[in-house]
């Protein structure tokens, strides 16, 4: 009997988070602003990935800049790294390398709060940016 109740309550939970994907997955634009509006660094960067990504139908990677910059400046390192690859790339924001690498910069000290990996990614980044940066500064004085 202990088991088929489990059971039972396992399928219940199972179903519940099967919707709760589900609605998040249909779920219409204005949802996910107001959320992003009203709550902290994570539900901003979850937006800017959205809009990222294209989950409302096409990219828009000046939207996600800016849910990306809100979540960076509280701190949030998966942000502050996607931000710097914006900059870097100029994709929804002005091509500006030194802006790349000061975000990745940002990211790369954040080892304690997150994942090292995010960490190491973030430094690898910003020193390819910056000799990609020098290399065209240098240029521009020839």
């Amino acid at each position: 009997m202990r088991q088929i109740q489990g059971l039972a309550w396992l399928i219940r939970v199972w179903v519940a988070a099967a919707a709760v994907m589900l609605l998040a997955a249909c779920a219409p634009e204005g949802v996910f602003v107001s959320m992003a509006e009203t709550g902290g660094p994570e539900e901003q960067f979850s937006l800017g990935k959205r809009y990222e990504e294209g989950s409302f139908g096409t990219r828009n990677y000046e939207r996600a800049a800016r849910w990306y910059r809100k979540a960076a400046r509280q701190g949030h390192q998966e942000a502050q790294l996607r931000l710097g690859d914006l900059y870097e790339t100029g994709l929804g924001v002005e091509r500006d390398l030194r802006q790349a690498r000061d975000w990745y910069a940002k990211a790369a000290k954040r080892s304690k709060d997150r994942d090292i990996h995010l960490c190491l990614e973030a430094e690898r980044k910003r020193t390819n940016v910056e000799k990609i940066y020098r290399a065209e500064k240098k240029a521009k004085k020839r």
